[in-house]
């Protein structure tokens, strides 16, 4: 089974991503996030297909990325296998999930 390449989007209210995020892709997506007017940015996983610690250490990034300036990350629609590997990494009090 190939990889589907990660594809974040712009939306309405934040960033949609699809696609992979594995060791093999996570290098297709941007360092940081660029957040509304507010300061909010919102990342939608609700097509995230195959993931891995790759993909814990690319939301980590874009966290520390838009922290100095007062920026808020949060992410919606995260599928149980991150959410198992965030609390397995010991980072789900770090990484703002709904």
């Amino acid at each position: 089974m190939s990889a589907v390449a990660p594809d974040l989007q712009k939306t309405e209210d934040g960033y949609a991503l699809k696609g992979d995020v594995t060791k093999n892709t996570a290098y297709m997506l941007p360092t940081e996030l660029k957040c509304d007017e507010q300061g909010i940015c919102r990342v939608n996983l609700a097509e995230l297909g195959r993931s891995d610690s790759a993909a814990v250490s690319v939301f980590l990034n874009w966290l520390r990325s838009t922290k100095g300036n007062s920026n808020q990350v949060s992410f919606v629609n995260v599928p149980p296998n991150l959410q198992s590997l965030l609390q397995l990494y010991g980072v789900e009090s770090l990484i703002e999930f709904k």
